[in-house]
């Protein structure tokens, strides 16, 4: 007997140890299919790669737009009015890197595309593709079957880090020439003359040569440096192959005679501070120039995309009063009507213009693509607020689910969102992206929506943070930065000070917080609304956390203990009494239990480098901490003092919220893949050793 029961004690003990060596050295990973992703929210358009027109059949259109689960090939029949999706070709052979579509001349089933991987060709409209070369950068089908593609070889030598090498096909890629062209720096795309297939022009940045030209097919090349070195684009014109426009980072210059001289024409009348994005002809010699336009506005410095046309061969240029929708804007012009240009950006899709880029209309009939989530926020009747896009990639705006997410309605369509916030009734929302601030209220039921709220404010305001009292919602607060001049910053507070009546209508009413340039969070605490909290930069340089006990009207600095304390707070969380603070980009996460006295450290970058940075935490009514991190969602065990996954390593996972939904409590999650959701478990189990118990 007392054999079996010490053998059954060695088992229990040797299994309480595993028990303990696995919990105690590793993460807890829960299994991917507990979540569930949802379809939405979902806009016109996307993030277009690359488009081409098929110079045989002008009506044809091919597109790459991009998708969370492969890039996916439209087609349009009908001059890019409607689209058709042809297929989602496999990230493997084409990953979303993709330098260039093109159809071949004398067959518009004929595609070519080059990634970074290689150059292919499709036969059959884009269903299937095949590789031809294992380089590609840049390509040209200036003829039926002829092909010419630019690219890197893989190996190097001695005396150049990355040699280039020119093909040639004349049977579209079936069998290719090669010539190598040795070592370039800052290659830029083919040029070739239309009426002579056999002219091309090449722009490089090597100190000796700025550019090449092949009169033979680019069998043999010779290179002149009259042309300004840092050189974009060169295109020619197809009406006159000595005609050259060139795209540099000082602006655009322009060449009658074939590259031996250029002049310079960005200062009139293409204006000041130009930065040229594309240079390109039309096939009766229309030339065009998308580019950004440097402007001060009191917010933040911008880029405004432009777009110039020349009908005289470059001799006089108009601009088009309408600016370009996206300052990523490519554009292709029709083969058989100049003034039909298609536009493709990575935030609004396609585009068309009847007009000569006049005026442009969005053309996105049958594509529609995810937005990226930046935030989520729910209310008490389970309502979902999504803001979009985290990383301006895809169309922006504010989105409402009232059904778990099943279906969405548009708040703010095309305006850049990184975070809400909506109290628990419903009645107030704000908003705020790219320092601009949007609100909304709930007079008669349904919450209304405006735009850039501050816009008529004096000095104007960068916003960096918002929140809301609970208790008070009509009373939010703001902050960020404000810009009296050109380079003047302060930090500013604002609280919105409601109509008193007598024809007063409220407005933006500033808390004393001086000696800072910026304030880059605050948070109005859940149970005392007088009681504020904001992290700001002192004029110094420190990033102290600052404390009102008064609603704002006097600050004090909490003494720092420089080991246990969030540096540069980027954002305030308050929840089941404790204060949350994510410091130093996002990589520090601290915990307050005493009203922001004191701090202790949950995770720190250098310590727990295998989460990396959080972007957003939730807590759960049971007091459970989930964290929205770099390698997925992370949920942290008090017994263990450890985080455990919850699963989705897929993409950096950017927001997270609960929404009770019934008898249950859903967590909403959302990553480069979209939005999706699981039911939130059950609050971590809090094991103890056992006293052992002698006989």
């Amino acid at each position: 007997m007392m054999k079996r029961l010490g053998t059954l004690f060695g088992i229990t003990l040797l299994g309480l140890v595993f028990m303990w060596v696995s919990l105690g050295t590793g993460t807890v990973t829960h299994a991917q299919e507990a979540w569930v992703r949802l379809d939405g929210p979902i806009l016109p358009g996307g993030v277009a790669l690359a488009m081409a027109v098929a110079p045989s059949q002008p009506e044809t259109l091919y597109t790459f737009v991009d998708h969370p689960f492969g890039v996916r090939l439209f087609r349009s029949q009908d001059r890019a009015l409607s689209w058709t999706q042809v297929v989602t070709v496999s990230n493997a052979l084409s990953p979303t890197l993709i330098q260039a579509l093109l159809v071949d001349p004398g067959n518009e089933q004929m595609l070519y595309l080059t990634n970074n991987s290689g150059t292919f060709r499709s036969t059959d409209g884009g269903l299937n593709w095949t590789g031809i070369l294992t380089t590609g950068v840049y390509i040209a089908t200036p003829a039926p079957s002829l092909v010419y593609v630019l690219g890197q070889v893989d190996e190097g030598d001695s005396n150049c880090y990355a040699p280039w090498l020119f093909a040639r096909s004349e049977d579209a890629g079936n069998t290719s020439q090669y010539t190598d062209l040795s070592c370039l720096e800052m290659v830029g795309p083919l040029a070739v003359a239309a009426d002579d297939p056999q002219i091309i022009y090449v722009s490089v940045g090597r100190s000796d040569v700025t550019l090449l030209m092949s009169k033979d097919g680019g069998l043999t090349w010779t290179g002149n440096r009259t042309l300004p070195p840092s050189v974009q684009k060169v295109a020619v014109d197809p009406t006159d192959p000595d005609h050259l426009l060139a795209a540099t980072y000082g602006g655009v210059e322009q060449s009658y005679d074939g590259g031996q001289s250029w002049r310079n024409i960005s200062m009139f009348p293409l204006r000041h501070f130009l930065e040229p994005i594309e240079v390109l002809f039309a096939r009766d010699g229309t030339a065009y120039i998308v580019a950004s336009r440097f402007g001060f506005n009191p917010q933040f410095d911008d880029w405004i995309p432009v777009l110039y046309r020349s009908d005289d061969s470059g001799k006089t240029w108009w601009l088009a009063t309408e600016p370009l929708p996206d300052p990523w804007t490519r554009l292709v012009v029709a083969p058989d009507d100049a003034s039909l240009l298609y536009a493709w950006t990575p935030r609004k899709g396609i585009l068309r213009s009847v007009s000569g880029g006049a005026t442009w209309q969005e053309q996105n009939n049958g594509i529609h693509s995810p937005v990226a989530i930046a935030d989520i926020k729910t209310v008490d009747n389970g309502v979902i607020y999504v803001a979009a896009s985290r990383f301006d990639l895809t169309r922006n705006g504010l989105f409402r689910s009232g059904d778990g997410g099943l279906s969405w309605t548009t708040v703010l369509t095309d305006v850049f969102v990184e975070q809400v916030v909506v109290d628990p009734q419903e009645r107030i929302g704000l908003a705020i992206g790219r320092g601009k601030l949007h609100g909304g209220s709930a007079t008669a039921g349904e919450m209304q929506w405006r735009t850039d709220l501050l816009w008529t404010e004096p000095n104007h305001m960068l916003v960096n943070a918002i929140d809301l009292s609970h208790t008070d919602p009509a009373l939010p607060l703001i902050a960020g930065q404000e810009r009296p001049s050109e380079y003047e910053r302060r930090g500013i507070i604002r609280r919105w000070r409601p109509s008193s009546g007598g024809g007063d209508m409220g407005g933006w009413e500033t808390l004393p917080i001086t000696g800072t340039v910026n304030v880059t969070a605050v948070l109005v605490d859940p149970q005392l609304p007088t009681r504020l909290y904001a992290s700001a930069v002192l004029v110094g340089g420190a990033w102290p956390l600052l404390i009102s006990e008064d609603g704002g009207a006097t600050w004090r600095q909490v003494a720092r203990n420089q080991e246990a304390a969030p540096n540069r707070i980027e954002r305030f969380y308050a929840a089941e009494g404790r204060l949350f603070a994510l410091g130093f980009y996002f990589e520090d996460l601290m915990v307050s239990d005493d009203h922001g006295e004191s701090w202790q450290i949950l995770s720190r970058y250098a310590q727990d480098g295998w989460m990396s940075a959080i972007w957003d935490l939730v807590v759960s009514e049971d007091g459970q901490i989930l964290v929205a991190a770099d390698q997925g969602v992370y949920r942290w065990h008090p017994f263990l003092a450890q985080w455990e996954s919850l699963g989705l390593p897929i993409g950096s996972v950017s927001a997270l919220a609960i929404v009770q939904q019934g008898e249950e409590q859903i967590l909403y999650a959302s990553n480069s893949q979209g939005l999706w959701k699981r039911t939130l478990p059950s609050p971590p189990s809090t094991n103890h050793w056992l006293p052992l118990i002698e006989r």
